[in-house]
């Protein structure tokens, strides 16, 4: 309940500062980065190993919406980076789970 908790508060006050900042636009990489960084405690509480790499790629792909999204000056890019980056990280960490399991 703490690691989610925490998760939960720092999510909304997140948005709150970026948006308020006239940074809105880092709201969905700052999101996948708090996502990201709450798998490293779940993978200790749930012994899964694998959560470190769930972790790291989400935090990557937050890191890598920062790096990109600005270069280019293309504003879809600032949801697509991180909206893929999860998802494909996030059914590649169940489908790994799912078969490791069977």
């Amino acid at each position: 309940g703490l690691i989610v908790g925490l998760q939960f508060a720092a999510i909304p006050l997140g948005i709150l500062l970026l948006g308020t900042t006239g940074n809105s636009r880092v709201i969905p990489a700052f999101i996948c980065f708090v996502v990201g960084l709450h798998f490293f405690p779940l993978r200790r509480l749930f012994v899964v190993p694998f959560y470190n790499r769930t972790g790291t790629a989400l935090c990557a792909a937050a890191f890598t919406t920062v790096l990109l999204a600005p270069l280019t000056g293309h504003p879809a890019l600032w949801t697509m980076i991180p909206g893929l980056g999860a998802a494909v990280t996030l059914y590649a960490t169940s489908a790994v789970l799912v078969l490791a399991k069977s």
